[in-house]
């Protein structure tokens, strides 16, 4: 029985040998799935970022027409039509370089219009109603409202008026709130008519809405940006298209008695 056993073990030893002498001998090979996850092929980047950039969908897609995009709507933001430039489409790029020139022509045409008739008012009360020039809007404005500055309906009438409502049992405070607001001395004033004076706030009226125009041309240059930014934006996101789009834009300014005005068209092709 013993000698069996025994047998038996050197038999188990010996084929157990035989196999591990013939696997060494004669090793298997290795399937193609195996050969690539061979330790040395694990951190070849440049094999890594070929096979992705085979089979879309691995990398994120559209990186750097991303950054591109980000950088034209950036270019727009600084000058209207330079985001379009750097994309190519300098069809639309012209244009919104003609309307940010338009836009700009405005607003110093408005200003410039306006200083000139805020300096012909002031000349004009000077001669009419002997005020002299200074730099008080709200002074201003005040001479337009009465025919003088004493007398029946005047603009110290107003002031005393005021002063009682204010103070209605204080003399004293009456006088002193009287002082400190009347219209005496280079204050003054007195027009040759009414007419005249009609006449003022007209020349006044027009200088206000010329720079009230030019501030609303400041309006027009965000809005210049933001359609620019908007627009290279998009044409940013779509991907390889090429070439201009067509668009057509025309301005004019005219300066007529009523103050200047403008006429923009802008028209634009997809």
């Amino acid at each position: 029985m013993n000698r069996c056993i025994q047998a038996i073990l050197v038999g188990l030893l010996l084929w157990g040998a035989g196999s591990v002498s013939a696997a060494v001998a004669e090793p298997k090979a290795l399937s193609p799935s195996a050969v690539l996850l061979h330790p040395s092929r694990l951190y070849d980047a440049s094999e890594v970022l070929r096979r992705a950039e085979s089979k879309p969908g691995l990398l994120p897609a559209g990186s750097a027409q991303d950054a591109r995009r980000k950088r034209a709507m950036l270019y727009s933001l600084i000058l209207p039509g330079l985001g379009e430039y750097s994309l190519g489409h300098k069809g639309r790029a012209k244009v919104f370089f003609a309307a940010e020139g338009a836009i700009w022509t405005l607003f110093g045409v408005f200003r410039i219009e306006g200083s000139h008739r805020r300096d012909l008012y002031r000349e004009f009360a000077w001669v009419h109603a002997g005020v002299p020039e200074r730099g008080d809007d709200d002074f201003y404005r005040i001479i337009g409202n009465y025919d003088s500055s004493e007398g029946p309906f005047s603009a110290n009438e107003d002031v005393r008026r005021r002063a009682r409502a204010l103070f209605p049992n204080d003399p004293e405070a009456q006088r002193k709130y009287f002082e400190e607001h009347a219209y005496v001395g280079d204050d003054a004033w007195s027009w040759e008519s009414g007419d005249l004076r009609e006449r003022y706030r007209d020349l006044r009226s027009s200088s206000l809405d010329a720079y009230h125009r030019a501030d609303l041309t400041l309006g027009l240059l965000v809005a210049n940006r933001i359609l620019s930014v908007l627009d290279a934006g998009l044409l940013g996101a779509r991907r390889g298209r090429d070439g201009d789009d067509t668009g057509s834009f025309s301005w004019d300014v005219e300066a007529g008695r009523d103050g200047p005005g403008a006429h923009l068209t802008l028209a634009r092709t997809f």
